[in-house]
């Protein structure tokens, strides 16, 4: 059986299992591509997350810093020690903030700008614990401080502007590799509805031309069939003409056998004249003998008759039971 596709013909079995084959690797195609997809989607959310973080850890440092600054400027002003609470704490916590940067380019950079600033807080908040309060201001008044805080959040500021650089780079990669991604699946599912179109109808047209080949091989059956009857009669008439001839070429046997027949018959009935002429007794055996050759003669003719007219030769009754 064959199938036809864009006008060419196709053995049925192979075309269906290429076309088969090829809606399977396009779906696998199709199924690799989503996994792809999945698995880009979450690495890209587990890179937004971790720059989210680091950006909370610049931010996190950065506020320290000032509080840290603050507690500093608020104790050199008042000398009360309950204004050194964020000093002490800012220490550790911007250690534990530096710690979770590990590993970034702008890391050891900013360790060294806060360590710088909190060594100058902690000299100053020192000189004037012991008493040297203009030591202290002159510190302060020497803009040191305030420079290596500008130096500070301008690292900050570039290291979070680098994060989003690097962030909406990835998210631009991310976006133009998912619709790369959407569109195969797109294509390959495209392609499985063409093919499954395609082996629907070319299936369609092949029940369609198996209907039409069994119409056809009905009608060559019930041609055959009608020519076997016609030659049944045929042959049926041929052999009754045969047996015409038969009858025919045996005519001239009948008739020598009639003949024969006849003169039994004459025969017998001018004996059976003479012996009646006579006086002579013994006639009746002459005349049992023509009736003898009559009935054999109707017995021929009736045999003759029946095999022309195509009647059984020797009826009988039988009973079925």
């Amino acid at each position: 059986m064959t199938v036809t596709i864009l006008g060419r013909r196709f053995p049925a079995a192979l075309t269906y299992a290429i076309g088969l084959a090829i809606a399977l690797v396009l779906l696998i195609v199709a199924v690799v591509t989503a996994f792809t997809q999945s698995n880009l989607a979450a690495d890209l959310n587990d890179r937004v997350r971790v720059s989210i973080e680091r950006r909370a850890h610049y931010r996190s440092i950065l506020q320290l810093t000032t509080d840290a600054e603050t507690a500093q400027r608020g104790y050199l002003i008042t000398g009360n020690n309950a204004y050194l609470g964020p000093f002490e704490a800012a220490r550790p916590q911007i250690e534990s903030e530096i710690a979770a940067l590990n590993g970034m380019y702008d890391a050891n950079p900013i360790r060294t700008l806060v360590t710088r600033k909190l060594d100058e807080l902690e000299l100053t908040i020192a000189l004037r614990q012991h008493g040297r309060q203009s030591e202290a201001l002159a510190i302060v008044n020497s803009n040191a401080g305030k420079i290596t805080m500008d130096s500070l959040r301008a690292a900050i500021d570039g290291a979070v502007d680098r994060e989003n650089v690097t962030l909406n780079r990835q998210l631009t990669t991310s976006d133009q590799t998912g619709k790369q991604l959407r569109f195969i699946i797109l294509l390959a599912g495209l392609l499985i509805a063409g093919i499954g179109a395609m082996l629907v109808f070319s299936t369609r047209e092949a029940i369609r031309e198996l209907q039409e080949s069994r119409d056809r091989t009905r009608e060559a059956h019930q041609r055959a069939i009608q020519e076997m009857q016609v030659r049944e009669q045929a042959e049926e008439k041929v052999r009754q003409m045969q047996k015409l001839e038969a009858i025919g070429q045996l005519t001239g046997g009948v008739a020598h056998d009639f003949n024969n027949m006849l003169a039994v018959i004459i025969s017998a009935l001018q004996l059976a004249k003479r012996r009646m002429q006579r006086g002579e007794p013994g006639a009746e055996g002459f005349i049992d003998n023509g009736i003898d050759g009559a009935k054999r003669a109707a017995a021929l003719t009736s045999r003759l008759l029946a095999f022309a007219r195509r009647s059984p030769l020797t009826p009988a009754v039988i009973d079925v039971n």
